[in-house]
């Protein structure tokens, strides 16, 4: 059994496509959802229709006060043999944390490669969901001691 989850998170400059694509698109290129399709989350008033991760996506960025956290399983490991999940969270507060998952050693590595995302410094942490807002990443970030 797999021992616990490192979580790296970076907070993106802006909540747009162009940054979830970039995290998905390096990290994750083959990945599939991990929500029911047919289903939306139940967090998305207003949201209609099959829950592809285009339209997702394209909803929670037009819908900035909305919060939502989309989990993506990486499916080809060839691509990145460390990260097992790719992370968008969209905040209430506007924001978008970016993150990956893996095992708990390869905190750093993943975090190293993650930082390339942001203009500020991530952190690293064991099996923890990412902060709520940027205020909480700050928070976060200034109290690990495993930050780049």
């Amino acid at each position: 059994m797999p021992g616990p989850l490192s979580d790296c998170y970076v907070l993106a400059p802006v909540r747009s496509r162009e940054a979830v694509a970039a995290l998905l698109d390096f990290f994750a290129p083959v990945r599939s959802p991990v929500w029911d399709t047919n289903e939306p989350p139940t967090q998305l008033a207003g949201f209609e229709g099959v829950a592809t991760e285009a339209r997702l996506v394209d909803f929670l960025v037009g819908s900035s006060s909305l919060a939502c956290t989309l989990y993506f399983r990486c499916i080809d490991p060839s691509v990145d043999p460390i990260a097992e999940h790719a992370v968008v969270s969209f905040n209430e507060d506007g924001s978008l944390i970016l993150g990956l998952s893996g095992p708990e050693t390869a905190g750093p590595a993943m975090l190293g490669l993650l930082e390339g995302l942001s203009e500020e410094s991530g952190y690293w942490t064991v099996e923890e969901a990412p902060p709520l807002s940027r205020v909480d990443f700050r928070a976060r970030r200034a109290s690990r001691r495993q930050r780049c």
